[in-house]
């Protein structure tokens, strides 16, 4: 066993043990959903490890260095060195299909009310994750500080595209408690009392002149949107846009203050529409109250999140009792509008339909009780 040969293969073996054991450490440190959502990386992993292990094998049968190997045992070594080197470790097309489409939504950030729920129901299947709400809302926020613990080692695109996936789920409804939502709402709505923000100047991407929605910062200290500067190194520029001067480096990093501060404004902003639409609907001009109905709808659409603002401004009472008008119109576009705060909302949809057993038995009472 001494031989120069299995000195220099025994460490090999020992390295490729060790890296395995380290793989097996940091799979059991993550959360399952992180696990599943870097499946194919693991993956790779496991394979090259397989790999090498096989062709040390290989090489430790190979030496007669102080060893004794029966024709048979030599077989079955190479046998199974073909095994692991050959071996194909892949994820199975369900979760192909998953990372496919996880993909092309994060890029496009399309999500709503109902992707986000039935993407989180995907991913808890595929990972083995309970879907009871409990356990969704701990696996996602073990996602979210995986997140985090890219962004502190500098892990700037997977921190990133792991980003994006979060933003995909936010709006399923497991993740958060309904009554949350609306405390939110009540909490913020008590001081944001005012007109419509214009976004600040720092908004706004120097390259596109829009506000932006992935802010990232480069070298220069100058922040952009992160397609539109990776765009323009792409295009062959070296350069800051803003300041013309030569970078050094073209690597780029999440503004996350700036974002945060984007989505207040935002949020701030969208809850002043609910504030303001819920005068309008109480208006004697029927324009006025179409025009808050097609506002209602808009918003629904726009940000999910305000089906819960709707509810906590009091407003679905509001809206079913629109439906006595004898405006046939206003009575059609009103449960247009109920059908948006519905949609994939069951809290809302429960409600509206006491509301509706409520309003259908007061009439019934009032019928029954005849003139007075």
């Amino acid at each position: 066993m001494g031989s120069a040969p299995l000195q220099t293969i025994i460490p090999l073996l020992e390295a490729e043990i060790k890296n395995a054991e380290q793989l097996i450490s940091i799979c059991t440190r993550k959360s399952r959903f992180y696990l599943l959502l870097n499946g194919p990386s693991y993956a790779k992993c496991i394979q090259t490890i397989l790999g090498s292990l096989g062709q040390a094998l290989l090489r430790i049968s190979s030496s007669s260095d102080g060893m004794e190997i029966s024709p048979k045992l030599k077989n079955k070594i190479k046998l199974l060195c073909n095994d692991l080197q050959s071996a194909q470790i892949r994820v199975s097309a369900a979760e192909e299909d998953l990372m496919d489409e996880i993909e092309l939504n994060a890029r496009n950030q399309q999500a709503d009310n109902k992707y986000s729920n039935e993407l989180l129901l995907k991913i808890a299947t595929l990972a083995g994750v309970s879907s009871d709400p409990s356990s969704l809302r701990h696996e996602y926020n073990e996602l979210r500080k995986e997140r985090e613990n890219l962004e502190l080692d500098k892990q700037e695109t997977e921190a990133v595209r792991i980003g994006r996936i979060l933003s995909l789920l936010r709006f399923a409804d497991a993740l958060s408690i309904i009554i949350e939502r609306e405390k939110h709402y009540q909490d913020q709505r008590s001081w944001i009392n005012g007109h419509i923000l214009p976004p600040l100047q720092t908004f706004y991407c120097p390259i596109t002149q829009d506000v932006m929605e992935e802010p990232v910062e480069i070298e220069s200290g100058y922040t952009f949107e992160m397609s539109a500067i990776q765009k323009w190194f792409q295009e062959g520029h070296s350069v800051c846009p803003v300041t013309k001067r030569e970078l050094q480096s073209l690597s780029m990093k999440p503004n996350r203050l700036l974002k945060q501060s984007i989505e207040e404004w935002k949020e701030r902003n969208a809850m002043m529409k609910v504030t303001a639409v819920a005068s309008r609907l109480k208006s004697v001009d029927e324009k006025e109250i179409l025009e808050a109905l097609l506002e209602i709808q808009d918003m629904c659409e726009e940000r999910p999140v305000a089906k819960y603002w709707v509810t906590a401004e009091g407003l679905i009472p509001v809206l079913v009792g629109l439906l006595k008008s004898n405006k046939r119109d206003l009575r059609r576009k009103t449960l247009i509008t109920l059908n948006s705060l519905v949609a994939d909302h069951s809290e809302n949809k429960v409600r509206t339909n006491m509301f509706f057993i409520c309003k259908l038995a007061f009439l019934c009472v009032i019928e029954c009780m005849g003139p007075v």
